[in-house]
Order: structure tokens, then sequence, then C-alpha cells
């Protein structure tokens, strides 16, 4: 119910976002700054339709010579796999119309993720497959960084025994050090 819910919440607020994305790059970009070090792997996404589109994060990072790797969807019950990104790589559909690129294997230390919804618990609503709990079980020692914008915040997200919780979440408004119980 509150899934389908965020997904209509995300279609309505289209203006929404194309106005505050500069801000949520920003902030992307000042916790990179901030908080990743060179040698760390920064995996992000290729957002989908209503998602952040982070493309200024990954050039920024490519430039200041970060490496960056994207993940490919696998067969449903399976973890992502982190192929490294530059931009000229060639990028392929992968499944549920994700991209992305055709090069190396790479295993990341900080996991920027898409949400749907979040709480400051770092409690987080994603699509429901699943994809991300089972990816973040491979790596349980990288900091997982969820991107979302301000209206998605929720004062409890329910969760079950396969949720992982995030460290932290940025916001067009603000960078969220999770509460994690």
């Amino acid at each position: 119910m509150l899934r389908k819910e965020m997904q209509q919440l995300r279609i309505k607020s289209q203006n929404f976002q194309q106005e505050k994305i500069k801000q949520l790059n920003r902030n992307i970009i000042k916790y990179i700054k901030n908080s990743c070090s060179k040698n760390q792997i920064l995996a992000f996404f290729w957002p989908l339709k209503f998602e952040p589109d982070i493309y200024q994060s990954l050039i920024y990072s490519v430039r200041k010579t970060y490496s960056i790797v994207l993940p490919k969807t696998l067969l449903k019950g399976q973890a992502l796999e982190f192929y490294q990104w530059y931009p000229k790589a060639p990028m392929h559909m992968g499944f549920y119309k994700t991209f992305y690129p055709n090069t190396i294997i790479l295993h990341p230390d900080v996991i920027f993720l898409p949400l749907l919804a979040f709480d400051r618990n770092g409690n987080r609503l994603g699509y429901g497959g699943g994809y991300y709990d089972r990816t973040l079980a491979i790596y349980p020692r990288a900091i997982t960084v969820g991107i979302a914008y301000s209206y998605q915040e929720k004062s409890k997200i329910p969760i079950d025994k396969f949720d992982y919780q995030i460290d932290m979440i940025i916001t067009e408004k603000e960078i969220i050090h999770s509460l994690k119980v």
C-alpha cells in the first residue's frame, strides 16, 4: 500500500523534482568531497523514470578520478553486479529497463541507492524486488547512502527481517546520518 502511494506521489512530483535536482546533486557532491576517498569505489545507479537524475554527480566523480560503478540487474532472486562506468562506456539495457555499462566488474565501497521512501532510522522502501537487500548482504562493510527527495520521508517505514538499513540519506535539503536501530 505504501509502495503504491509513494510511486504515485513520485509521478505527481515531477515539477518539484526538476526544480530541486541541482541542489540534490550539490548535496551528493558535498558528501563525496567530505566523506569519500579516491581509493574507494563508488556505486551509483542509472536512474529509471521518476528517479533523481544524478548524472552531474557521476560526471563530478569521474572528473575527480573516483572509480565509478553502476549496477546490472540480474534474474529475480539474485544480487546486483557492479560494472565500471565512465562517460563513454558502452551501455546496455538490462531487466526492468535499467542500463548498465558493458565493462569490468568491480566491488563497491560506497553504494548510492535510489529510495522510494525512507525514515530517519535508515529504513527504506524500494520497488519490492529485494535486489538491494540481497546486494547489501554481500557487501556488509559498504557505506550505504540513499538518494531521495525530502517529500519521500515518512515517520516510519515498515520493515521485515530481510530489509537492510542504510547509513545515510541525501535529499535536496540535507544529508541525514541515519539513526540505525
